[in-house]
């Protein structure tokens, strides 16, 4: 879908029912599970805008 609209792909984040849990709480859910795959997605895309907006 990216690519039919011309913007770059971040990449994806898995299904975890505790992101909206989090989110309800106004919890970080970065900080309350930081082993959760979720997160390591959460912070591999981060890692990527950081790259497209320093170019």
């Amino acid at each position: 879908m990216a690519g039919e609209v011309d913007v770059p792909y971040l990449g994806s984040i898995p299904l975890d029912p505790r992101i909206g849990k989090s989110c309800d709480a106004g919890i970080s859910f970065l900080d309350e599970y930081p082993d959760s795959p979720a997160t390591r997605a959460y912070l591999d895309i981060i890692k990527e805008i950081k790259k497209q907006v320093t170019h």
